[in-house]
This record gives structure tokens, sequence and C-alpha cells, in this order.
């Protein structure tokens, strides 16, 4: 092989273990987000087989390239849903607000693996252009930064980074720094020495 396939190989051999990290700790997340609802073993099996692979293709199929795509995407999770609440099958003897947290516990699961299309994409996309924009950004900068990412911008939805993970509104963030930042001092006054003998301006007036 040429040395470019060879340094493309070794590449993809660095990444693999991090990627296999990542697929690792999803679903370990997963497992403790489904093992909390305390499920009997046939329901349990139901969501891993059924709900969420159904849940993650409708949530992949908004993002998919093409109106092919997201048709293909969109009819995988319909026969998944479709299967997990169908009558006679094990999910379907869950009463109904136990099927809202299941769902929404689901939901959730689904939602912490995210593939991006785009390395511009998300936060770590933002941040990327400020690093290229700026060659480095101060740690304080970059604090300042996250929780602005967190508690102020907002999705069409009105929801905040924040709100979401907590599952409830939190203060608004310049109230919040209002009620404990200091009142900034009053500007400096200007100064009123008169000016010097000698001056550039005598100077001036001493050559005409």
């Amino acid at each position: 092989m040429s040395d470019p396939c060879r340094e493309k190989i070794a590449k993809a051999r660095r990444v693999l273990p991090r990627l296999v990290a990542t697929v690792a700790w999803f679903w370990h997340s997963v497992r403790l987000l489904v093992e909390s609802l305390a499920l009997p073993e046939d329901q349990e099996r139901a969501v891993y087989e059924q709900l969420l692979p159904g849940l993650y293709w409708a949530a992949a199929a908004e993002r998919g390239r093409t109106a092919a795509d997201r048709q293909r995407l969109r009819r995988l999770a319909k026969d998944c849903l479709t299967r997990a609440w169908s009558a006679g099958s094990a999910l379907s003897r869950l009463g109904e607000d136990l099927r809202r947290v299941v769902e929404k516990v689901c939901r959730a699961g689904v939602s912490r693996f995210v593939r991006s299309s785009s390395c511009v994409e998300g936060r770590n996309g933002q941040l990327s252009l400020y690093h290229h924009g700026c060659h480095a950004l101060h740690p304080g900068r970059l604090k300042a930064l996250t929780v602005l990412h967190n508690y102020f911008l907002k999705r069409p939805d009105g929801s905040t980074a924040a709100e979401r993970f907590f599952e409830q509104r939190p203060a608004t963030l310049f109230d919040w720094l209002l009620e404990r930042f200091p009142d900034p001092p009053r500007p400096a006054k200007p100064s009123r020495e008169p000016a010097k003998a000698g001056s550039g301006g005598d100077r001036a007036c001493s050559n005409q």
C-alpha cells in the first residue's frame, strides 16, 4: 500500500478505541435508564428490541440527507414502534401513565447518541469556529460561553439546555447575575489639571 493509505489506516486505528468507548458508554447509560424502570423481563426485551430502535430511527429520520433516506428511516421507525405497542405485545400491558414514563425514559436514552453529519454542527462545532477565529480561547471566556449555551440559548420551543437536562425551568440567567454581582463603580472624573507653562500650545502661540 502507498504511504497515504497507511496513514489513513493508522488514523482509523487511533480513533477506534474512542469510538468503542463512546458506544460502550451509550449502552451503559441506556441500560441504567431502562433498569431504573424495573420492568419484567419480556417488557425489558421489547424495549431493547423494538421501542429503543423505533425511537432512534424516528429521530434519525429528521436528520436524513435526502427525502428517500428520511422515508426509509421513517418506515423502519414505524415498523418497530407498531410492533412495540401493538395489541398483545409485552408493552401493551402497561398502563397509560407508565407507558408515558417508559417512552419518555427511552427518548432520553436515544438522545444521548447523535451522529453528526458535519464538523461544524452543535456546540463542539461552535467552539471550533471560535478557536479558529481567535486562535485560542481564554479559560474564562470558555466558561462564559458554556454558561450562555446551557442557560441562555433557546430552541424554537423556548427551552434551554439546562431546562431539558434538569426537566425544570432554571432562574433567568441575567436576573441571577444581577442579584449576585456588585454594582459597577462610578466612572472616573475627568482630569482638570491646568496646562503647564512651556507646553506645545504656548510655543505655538509664541511662534505666531
